[in-house]
């Protein structure tokens, strides 16, 4: 007989196709299991859509659709797997047997990535620590996908030979026909037997970090209150509950309680830099400058080869107005991690602002926006490096993309103004930096609302001559401080 399908000629009686594996008895089974296997992407698609309106997600449509996207590649990869595995080993499938393979592998997944949860606990005691900073994803991730190809294979396995004993028509062995469906109770099984070997408190930390993980910050901070009422001292629930309120996730504790959170599970756990650097975090947004300096040099000397601790003090230093010594930090950080973007750009920026060395900060500069294509802040350092390098057009045909529709910071914006200024491309200097100079975030700004008072001035000194200047009413309030810079300015003195 000839199979219909792939013309390859076939013993009399065979059940399957032993090439293309169709069914060559019941050709209207291979049809509706043909529509089941390619429709079902779709309805995971759905899935994934009906999942984030359930978690209230800002914008279901576009996360569901990433995540409807990631199931139907996991469930069409696992299908693949079992039918090329299959072919290569000259196993029969059923028409069906691929649209199993692909469910097995989306139930599957799901149960691994659960299960990485406790495994996470589990190993983070020991192994946390000597993990860099910003692995921790990393770390579970790789748990994830050692469960879960481990499991997905042994099911495959199983289901592989289930079919081959079903074709030959003979009985299955109990792996065969258990195997699969076992495979995914037993994982299942790791996940609640491993969660529920925690006592209470950390049962409900784990279970706090899926709700987080899952966006239901509600249901986190709920759990966490009681994980924190059974053991006050328990250092990973103080630790991810200040984290929450620095990340917004959580505001019902004000950044003085955020900031004692993070002490208590400092002093519960004293050698832990991750807890030392989200409580130089908290310090510097309660304003606490000092303080978070203090904190992030208490955890270098706890970790000195940790980059991010390094770039951590520049960042703090340089706000704190210590460029020179957040330039030495910065250095420090790349002599650790060389190819750090965020650290190359922010050393390029600080030595542009300071006119320091100014053709080494461009190439810095331009190594960061190489590293990290299209993110704005890299594009506008490189951008004013190029202009304090006299090199003015093209830092405008760098800066101009970031206008969409408006700017991503005031900063920017000034970048922008001061670039096409200098190419004559802005038709009222004054009144546009004036402008810029009365918008209220700009004030939250020290150092930037100086450099456009003084740009303001230059300007203003520069055209005084031609005609009055007319400086909109919305800036009377800082006139004063223009004029005075204007003075100062024409005297030579420092403002």
């Amino acid at each position: 007989m000839i199979c219909p399908d792939c013309g390859t000629p076939q013993p009399d009686g065979a059940g399957f196709c032993t090439v293309c594996g169709i069914n060559l008895t019941t050709r209207q089974l291979d049809r509706r299991a043909l529509i089941l296997f390619y429709t079902t992407p779709l309805f995971l698609l759905l899935a994934g859509i009906a999942f984030s309106y359930d978690l209230g997600s800002g914008d279901p449509i576009e996360s569901g659709t990433g995540l409807g996207i990631f199931i139907s590649l996991v469930y069409i990869v696992s299908a693949g797997v079992y039918w090329m595995t299959s072919k290569a080993f000259h196993r029969s499938t059923s028409a069906i047997g691929p649209w199993v393979a692909g469910m097995f592998g989306v139930f599957e997944f799901l149960a691994a990535l659960a299960l990485s949860y406790p495994l996470f606990e589990c190993a983070a005691v020991e192994h946390l620590r000597n993990l860099p900073m910003n692995t921790e994803e990393e770390f579970q991730l790789g748990l994830v996908f050692a469960v879960f190809l481990s499991a997905l294979f042994t099911g495959l396995i199983a289901l592989s030979m289930k079919e081959t004993a079903f074709t030959e028509k003979r009985i299955p062995t109990i792996f065969a026909r258990f195997g699969t469906i076992g495979t995914l109770g037993a994982t299942l099984a790791l996940f609640i037997g491993i969660t529920f070997l925690f006592p209470t408190f950390h049962r409900n930390y784990l279970m706090a970090r899926l709700y987080a993980d899952l966006g239901r910050g509600e249901h986190a901070r709920s759990l966490l209150a009681q994980s924190l009422k059974e053991r006050p001292d328990f250092a990973p629930a103080l630790y991810m509950q200040g984290v929450m309120n620095l990340s917004n996730f959580l505001h019902h504790q004000s950044m003085d309680e955020t900031i004692d959170m993070l002490q208590r599970a400092v002093k519960a756990d004293p050698g832990n830099t991750r807890y030392l650097l989200a409580l130089s975090m908290a310090q510097e947004q309660a304003g606490h400058l000092t303080e978070a300096v203090k904190t992030a040099s208490e955890a270098i000397s706890i970790n000195p080869h940790e980059a991010l601790l390094w770039s951590r003090k520049g960042d703090l230093l340089l706000t704190s107005d210590h460029p020179d010594e957040a330039i030495e930090s910065y250095r420090t950080s790349l002599k650790i991690k060389p190819d750090d973007p965020r650290t190359l750009n922010n050393l390029a920026f600080t030595m542009v602002e300071l006119n320091r060395d100014l053709p080494a900060a461009l190439d810095l500069a331009k190594e960061s926006v190489a590293k990290q294509p299209g993110f704005v802040y890299n594009t506008d350092t490189l951008a004013w490096a190029l202009y304090k390098n006299g090199r003015t057009a093209e830092a405008f045909e760098s800066i101009k993309e970031l206008k969409n529709p408006t700017f991503p910071s005031t900063e920017i914006e000034f970048h922008y103004l001061a670039i096409a200024n200098e190419l004559g491309l802005v038709e009222n200097a004054t009144e546009a930096f004036s402008k810029l100079l009365a918008n209220p975030r700009v004030h939250d700004n020290p150092t930037l609302e100086k450099e456009i008072m003084i740009t303001l001035a230059s300007v203003t000194t520069v055209i005084s001559a031609e005609a009055p200047v007319n400086i909109p009413s919305s800036t009377t309030s800082i006139s004063n401080d223009v004029s005075s810079i204007t003075d100062s300015l024409a005297t030579g003195t420092s403002p």
